[in-house]
């Protein structure tokens, strides 16, 4: 009996002796497996640690439907963290919402519907960080894997409303219109301008959607409205009680709004200027060079381009002959220049230019002086003015007319004939040359007053020259300016002009060019070596029904010979039959950067307009939108992408660029899915390379530890397997309250037994101490201690025999249950 006692007694205090070192024991890390951030702590390992919340803060309550924004945060030297982002439901189900890489050190954020039945809900979330994500210096010292995890409860609220309201089947929080049995998760896309599927595009694959009303690149189909050009999927979401970027919110993120400073009607967050009671959603657009209607264009239509002139009396007024007249005029247009030519027509005589494609700056009056000029009569003055809006000229014109009176005198010219004006005969009272009987000439007047032009004369002829005189000299490559002119009574001829050099092809200067005649014209061309070089001027016209041809010669000689490739540029001359447009000057040459230096550097025949890449945009420094000229991915409104540089010109790099947006080793996997973005062999579709030291397929396992290389040559061995006495460590500490509950049962059922026996053999003495004791008593005792266990049931049942049946079943369920527990 006192062995037993002793036996119990040791195992109780073994027992409880292992509880003690069980509940005090530490994490322990792993080598090449997972450790708690607490050791990594004590034992120099990088520290590292996850935080979970809610917005309403862990323990809050929700609604059925509201959303639940978690937010997360991964605390490590490290750069980056695998984080995986469960929610458990009240209806026991767990959603995986987040799986991938995320940077360490920054709030994360994800967002997910509270749904029915009501009860418990738990945001957990397990952060694995893998060696190679720490910092250069730290990676030799600590290749272990680190694995840290938070959870964050909340409380999901009765009374739950419908879940299914139009019976398809699918939740409200996962049908994106729960009133419509047609739309859906999974529903096949009809073309009814509805998202049928639920997977944020409108009507793919239909081929009804082609126009893009609002032209914001959305056609109507997925444009939550095409009429807006601020609204379509992805735009930036404004404060203008819209659904701006289509996500099916309106005005999300923004302030509450109450002021409305301009009393315009509409709060801050919906006006756009709220300091000017012009400007609010709907107003009318005026042409103020402001966006009155809100909706990011001013002064949209052309409408609101016009130009205007007027005198300082008005239009129509009447003048003196000689009279000083202050004019006015002002070109109202979104451009900001306008080129402005004004024309003054007198009641006779040839038109006098008052500005002659001059630059003027927009909505702006300008003034200048005319003179009313006799005879007496309409005088007229015209303005046209070109502006270019939305990159494409537009053409103003306006005109303001007026009246001369009180003429000096009724003979202007002084050709001693009155003017018709006056009730003369002079038909051009402004020309001498021209009065009835006068001589009739070739100058495309009607010089006698007879209705007829330069009648009885051959006034058909054509004249070609050069600057340096025809039979003149020039040295090789020289420019050549040729002006030439179609004398006709015909108003217009087609002239050809060609270049007969004195070596090789001739070159066609102008081919069929339909020309005004009586005019003269310039054009340019070069001098070529060596010898007679001529021009040939040829013209067509109909005169009175008949074609005629008409031709002219200049001839010049050429001295004085340059190289084929004279400035050096590695192109000849086009002279000599090679490609260089301008063989004097080493910058231009066919395909050089075209310069903003007033030549055609690249020889395409453009002066100053270089697209050098090609990507349709001119470069800024010639006035174009194209900030750097040598790269197609750089202009204004591209698309910005990962890539160090300012793709849009907005003066940003990279801006609004997100982790999604980012593959550094081109293998299909951004980086915030990538565990390792810099190398191609890892990924999460990567299959796992079992002798390469990478967790290739990024599950936070690499090679031999992760369960796809359990049956590859390179994790197998012959030798025994080693226990792995820290690994056992780190499973008993994550086990160890399981165990310490283990370990307190055992101790319970000890010291139950132990009770019972002394309790059993209280019972005995009272008894035994309650009848005489003979000699025989003692010794049947003595010899009882020191019967074995059958002896002792044999002796039971001798003493059951003749009780009843339940009596006998229950002797022996108290022997088992005695002997159990002595065994125990």
């Amino acid at each position: 009996m006192k062995k037993r006692k002793d036996t119990a007694r040791t195992m109780i205090f073994a027992l409880m002796g292992l509880l003690v070192l069980v509940l005090s024991m530490p994490a322990v890390g792993v080598h090449g497996t997972l450790v708690d951030s607490n050791l990594a702590l004590e034992s120099g390992k990088p520290p590292s640690s996850v935080e979970l919340w809610v917005d309403r803060g862990c323990g809050g309550h929700y609604r059925d439907g509201e959303p639940i924004f978690v937010s997360f945060r991964v605390t490590s030297p490290a750069s980056h963290a695998v984080a995986i982002v469960r929610f458990h439901t009240p209806g026991d189900e767990t959603q995986t919402l987040a799986r991938t890489t995320y940077t360490t050190n920054t709030v994360h954020s994800v967002t997910v519907t509270a749904e029915c039945p009501a009860g418990l809900g738990i945001m957990e979330i397990l952060a694995t960080i893998p060696p190679y994500y720490l910092p250069e210096q730290m990676v030799s010292q600590h290749q272990v894997y680190i694995q840290v995890s938070d959870m964050c409860h909340f409380y999901v609220d009765p009374p739950c409303e419908t879940l299914d309201s139009d019976n398809d089947g699918f939740y409200v929080s996962y049908d994106c219109d729960d009133s419509n049995p047609l739309v859906h998760p999974g529903a096949e896309e009809i073309c009814d301008g509805k998202d049928n599927d639920c997977d944020t595009t409108v009507d793919e694959g239909c081929y009804t959607c082609l126009a893009d009303w609002d032209h914001d690149s959305f056609p109507g189909c997925n444009d939550c409205n095409d009429h807006d050009r601020t609204v379509y999927p992805g735009a930036e979401e404004r404060c203008d009680g819209k659904d701006n970027d289509c996500d099916g919110l309106i005005d999300e993120g923004c302030c509450v709004c109450y002021d409305d400073n301009d009393r315009d009607g509409y709060s801050d967050c919906w006006d756009c200027n709220d300091n000017d009671p012009e400007m609010y959603p709907g107003a009318p657009e005026r042409c103020d060079g402001k966006d009155n209607d809100c909706d990011g264009r001013a002064d949209e239509g052309r409408w609101c381009n016009y130009v205007e002139i007027w005198i300082r009396g008005e239009c129509g007024a009447y003048y003196n002959d000689g009279e000083l007249i202050d004019i006015y005029f002002s070109v109202h247009s979104s451009a900001p220049t306008a080129t402005v030519t004004i024309t003054d027509y007198p009641p006779q005589g040839e038109p006098t230019v008052l500005v002659s494609e001059g630059t003027f700056a927009t909505n702006q009056v300008y003034h200048l002086y005319g003179t009313a000029t006799c005879p007496m009569g309409l005088q007229l003055l015209i303005i046209t003015a070109v502006v270019t809006v939305e990159r494409e000229p537009v053409t103003l014109i306006d005109d303001c007319g007026f009246y001369v009176t009180n003429c000096s005198t009724n003979d202007n010219d002084g050709d001693g004939y009155d003017s018709v004006s006056s009730g003369g005969d002079d038909c051009d009272d402004s020309d001498p040359r021209i009065h009835p009987g006068a001589v009739e000439v070739c100058d495309g007047k009607d010089n006698d007053c007879d209705g007829f032009i330069d009648e009885g004369f051959d006034c058909n002829f054509v004249e070609i020259e050069v600057d340096n005189k025809c039979g003149g000299y020039y040295n090789d490559r020289d420019t050549v300016n040729i002006s030439f002119k179609v004398s006709s009574s015909a108003p217009t001829a087609v002239v050809t002009i060609t270049n007969y050099p004195p070596k090789g092809a001739p070159t066609v200067l102008v081919s069929e060019k339909k020309l005004k005649t009586d005019k003269v014209y310039s054009i340019t061309g070069t001098a070529q070596c060596a010898g007679l070089q001529t021009l040939l001027l040829t013209a067509t016209i109909v005169v009175e029904g008949a074609t005629l041809t008409l031709s002219d010669t200049c001839s010049f000689y050429v001295i004085n010979c340059r190289q084929p490739d004279d400035d050096g540029d590695g192109y000849n001359s086009v002279t000599v039959g090679g490609d260089d447009c301008d063989d004097s000057d080493p910058t231009v040459y066919p395909g050089a950067q075209e310069l903003c230096d007033g030549k055609d550097n690249n020889c395409d025949g453009i002066v100053d307009e270089p697209d050098n890449d090609r990507d349709g945009h001119i470069s800024g420094d010639c006035g174009g939108d194209d900030c750097d000229d040598s790269d197609p991915t750089v202009y204004w409104g591209a698309e910005e992408i990962y890539d160090a540089k300012d793709n849009n010109c907005n003066g940003e790099v990279d801006e609004g660029i997100t982790m999604d947006q980012i593959d550094n080793d081109q293998d299909g996997f951004a980086l915030s899915q990538d565990c390792n973005d810099n190398d191609p062999t890892v990924h999460p579709a990567a299959p796992e390379l079992c002798a390469d030291d990478k967790d290739n397929d990024c599950d936070g396992f690499i090679d031999c530890d992760d369960e796809e290389c359990e049956l590859d040559s390179a994790c197998k061995g012959f030798a025994l397997p080693s226990i792995d006495l820290t690994s056992i460590l780190a499973m008993i500490n994550t086990y160890k309250y399981f165990l310490a509950g283990g370990i307190c049962g055992i101790i319970a059922v000890i010291l139950t037994a132990f009770l019972l026996m002394r309790w059993r053999r209280g019972r005995e003495k009272e008894e035994e101490e309650a009848l005489p004791i003979t000699e025989k008593d003692v010794s049947l005792r003595e010899v009882e201690e020191e019967k074995t266990t059958e002896e002792i049931r044999e002796d039971l049942f001798e003493r059951l025999e003749g009780k009843s049946e339940e009596e006998t079943e229950v002797g022996e369920e108290i022997f088992d249950l005695g002997e159990g527990l002595t065994e125990l």
